[in-house]
């Protein structure tokens, strides 16, 4: 089954810094957002309060 999309829309200046952060972690910038998400939903757990 494929995994689900999301299209999404960005600020010029957000995009040009999720793709300086995601080259700097050698990562897509599909992985590179993967990640942030997963470290919010991770601290949202930790303190059961959303962000």
């Amino acid at each position: 089954m494929p995994e689900p999309r999301l299209n999404l829309r960005l600020s010029e200046d957000v995009k040009n810094w999720l793709a300086a952060r995601a080259a700097a972690n050698d990562r897509s910038m599909t992985a590179e957002v993967n990640r942030i998400l997963k470290a919010a939903q991770a601290a949202e757990r930790s303190t059961g309060a959303a962000q």
